[in-house]
């Protein structure tokens, strides 16, 4: 019953980490991405070997081993890739009456040629995954919407 328990497990965080990719879903919190990944590509292996008999089983803990230091070093690329990090909030515009939803100002830092700039309506999910999809605050209906004005300013930038 442990390892159909594991099996179980193991699929449904390989499907969470699969969705994000392929949707507009993604992670909130960057630690939750890492820890998915990891278990996404290190469980297999180590499944495997506790299911293997013993002369086979070191095989898969060098295969975990390897999948460990893989996903490692491609969440570094990643994250060296992505130094700047991906739009962060920079003020919440409105919040809607009923769920979850708000309106938010993002900005993403480009290094030397300046900020991208985006108004996008983001929905959360059990704090852990969010959607982002772009909005044109011009047709809002504003009996859903509640005007906030919210500064987060995660980019910390300073102003005048």
């Amino acid at each position: 019953m442990l390892k159909l328990t594991a099996w179980f497990l193991w699929i449904c965080i390989a499907s969470a980490t699969l969705f994000t990719y392929l949707s507009d879903w993604s992670f909130q919190v960057s630690w939750v991405r890492i820890l998915f990944n990891f278990l996404t590509y290190m469980g297999l292996p180590i499944l495997f070997a506790f299911q293997s008999s013993k002369t086979k089983r070191h095989l898969y803990f060098y295969l975990a081993f390897g999948a460990f230091l893989v996903t490692g070093i491609g969440l570094k690329v990643n994250d060296f890739l992505n130094w700047g990090g991906g739009y962060k909030v920079q003020s919440i515009e409105y919040i809607h009456r009923f769920d979850s939803r708000q309106i938010e100002f993002q900005m993403e830092d480009l290094g030397a040629i300046g900020y991208n700039k985006r108004t996008v309506e983001t929905d959360t999910w059990l704090g852990l995954l969010k959607k982002a999809s772009n909005v044109d605050i011009e047709n809002i209906s504003l009996s859903e919407w509640k005007k906030v004005d919210i500064h987060v300013n995660e980019l910390g930038l300073k102003f005048p």
